[in-house]
């Protein structure tokens, strides 16, 4: 009997030469395939070696080290640390600079940022824009918005870079001061 790849059994007793049709041996215990005949000049061939066991472990090992593996484990490495530094200090700073550069006339708060898996967009949900009290009359109104899809080119980038984290703020802030002139 042969044990083959993940423990399928094939039979191999006796197997015939082509050309003298002499009997091959087949030893189980070392995996060696004995062929004695003039042919062949006992020719041995080890079919399976006993050291080297194939085990679901060294394929899932294999599996994991890939470099498709790899690149995938570094994307959404990558991709995470965006969606944390998003719902954290550039959300704050967001709110910190969103009523400066609305001339001071609405706050903004934020529920949370999400980041397109792509990288190149992010998703607002629960922005709201409240009045504050130097926004003129006929502008005052609570604005509410369930979700806000906003273009962001090089989002990656914001993760390594105080500056361009400051420049992303500052876009952000122009595009949402524009979506609040066009609902009022």
């Amino acid at each position: 009997m042969i044990k083959g790849f993940f423990g399928a059994i094939y039979t191999a007793n006796r197997v015939a030469c082509n050309k003298e049709k002499k009997i091959v041996s087949w030893n189980s215990n070392t995996g060696t395939l004995h062929v004695p005949c003039r042919c062949h000049r006992t020719l041995t061939m080890i079919l399976r070696s006993p050291e080297n066991n194939v085990n679901p472990r060294s394929w899932i090992k294999a599996l994991l080290l890939s470099p498709g593996m790899l690149f995938l484990f570094g994307y959404v490495g990558i991709y995470s640390a965006a969606s944390i530094r998003m719902n954290g200090s550039f959300r704050e700073l967001l709110q910190q600079q969103y009523p400066g550069s609305s001339g001071n006339t609405h706050t903004l708060t934020i529920g949370s940022i999400e980041p397109e898996f792509a990288m190149n967009a992010i998703t607002l949900s629960q922005v709201e824009m409240t009045p504050t009290e130097n926004c003129p009359e006929n502008l005052r109104r609570h604005i509410s918005i369930k979700k806000l899809a906003l273009a962001f080119p090089e989002l990656e980038k914001t993760l390594f870079s105080r500056r361009k984290l400051q420049e992303s703020t500052a876009l952000v802030c122009r595009k949402i001061r524009k979506m609040e002139t066009t609902v009022q």
